[in-house]
């Protein structure tokens, strides 16, 4: 019996040719590279994964641009940390509200405004960290800058 060594392109060409060998190739990548790249994150943006601050209804629609908008808003934030916090409105020097030695709290506001606000949570030990959502003024038909001019003569 004769046989021919297959060369070692030939081998290989044969493998890539069965099924499943696509699908076997990127889970082996997800497997063993996706834990190495997340691994490798800066520490800055665990740090800021800590807290999530958010604003329920998140957006305030008025009807005609420069109109206040109404609305009850709920600011609910979660830390994975207790610490002392304390909610601020930009703008606004005294907070909102403080907790302490809490990891999660929440706040109702009756929301009243023609432009968008932003709320920073702050956590009074460490001041560096601040965390901000924006509560976004949009509207239904923007104003109408032109005059009407009703002079026929």
């Amino acid at each position: 019996m004769n046989r021919t060594a297959k060369q070692p392109s030939e081998r290989y060409s044969a493998i890539r040719r069965r099924p499943g060998f696509a699908a076997l190739l990127i889970a082996g990548c997800i497997t063993y590279i996706l834990p190495v790249v997340l691994s490798a994150a800066p520490e800055q943006q665990a740090e800021q994964r800590s807290v999530q601050l958010v604003a329920q209804p998140a957006r305030c629609v008025a009807l005609r641009e420069g109109q206040l908008c109404y609305l009850n808003l709920v600011i609910s934030w979660k830390s994975s940390d207790d610490s002392d916090y304390c909610l601020y409105e930009e703008g606004v020097d005294h907070p909102l509200r403080c907790w302490t030695g809490s990891n999660k709290g929440a706040h109702h506001i009756d929301f009243e405004s023609n432009h968008s606000v932003v709320y920073r949570l702050r956590d009074e030990v460490n001041i560096e960290k601040t965390f901000e959502t924006v509560v976004t003024v949009s509207w239904v038909y923007a104003s109408n800058t032109r005059k009407t001019n009703w002079r026929l003569f």
